[in-house]
């Protein structure tokens, strides 16, 4: 796992978009106490390990937040783990609360595993999104646009472009290779963050 990603304060995902104005869930109460137990039992039934719940609460001496704070301006959660030996990362802030978000994430994975179950998709297909990204600055060492297949100079359209041609043509829902994917996916991220500056 990442050594840059902390449990407090929050470790956003390199390249997921921020909501603007967050909404209030129909969820209904939800403890902290009792939303980590229940995401602790869900990524455990995939087969995770290494949890890290990223938020910007204040945490125990476990990682886990403290229950009864006061809500942060950024009630914005991020749930880092490994799985099948590939750092995963699920993320949302569009609810007014941390408990909101992280119940979101629980649910989320909850959904996930049933897919598998009922025979719709593999938690491999559904994961090949959910890889996490390396810290800024940290590569693989290939050059996005080699991955893309572009010219260095290019620009974002021109990037963005070949992005959608070999995301089409290696997305795990259509039979590709999910490693693939996620090496496109990488190239595009760095990319937009070379070229959006």
């Amino acid at each position: 796992m990442n050594d840059n990603i902390t449990n407090y304060p929050l470790s956003w995902p390199i390249g997921w978009k921020r909501t603007a104005f967050q909404s209030r869930s129909q969820f209904g109460a939800h403890s902290i106490f009792g939303t980590v137990n229940n995401l602790h039992a869900e990524v455990r039934r995939m087969g995770g390990r290494e949890i890290i719940i990223s938020t910007n609460l204040r945490v125990r001496q476990d990682g886990i937040p403290y229950s009864n704070q006061r809500q942060p301006d950024d009630p914005g959660v991020a749930v880092y783990f490994t799985w099948k030996q590939k750092p995963i990362v699920f993320a949302c802030d569009r609810w007014k609360t941390v408990e909101e978000n992280l119940w979101a994430i629980v649910k989320h994975l909850e959904s996930l595993r049933g897919q598998e179950r009922w025979g719709v998709g593999s938690l491999d297909q559904a994961f090949a999104g959910y890889a996490a990204l390396p810290a800024a600055g940290q590569t693989s060492g290939e050059s996005w646009w080699t991955v893309l297949g572009v010219p260095m100079n290019s620009t974002i359209d021109v990037a963005q472009e070949a992005f959608r041609a070999l995301a089409k043509q290696h997305h795990p829902d259509r039979n590709g290779d999910p490693a693939q994917f996620l090496r496109i996916t990488k190239a595009w991220n760095q990319a937009q963050t070379e070229l959006l500056r």
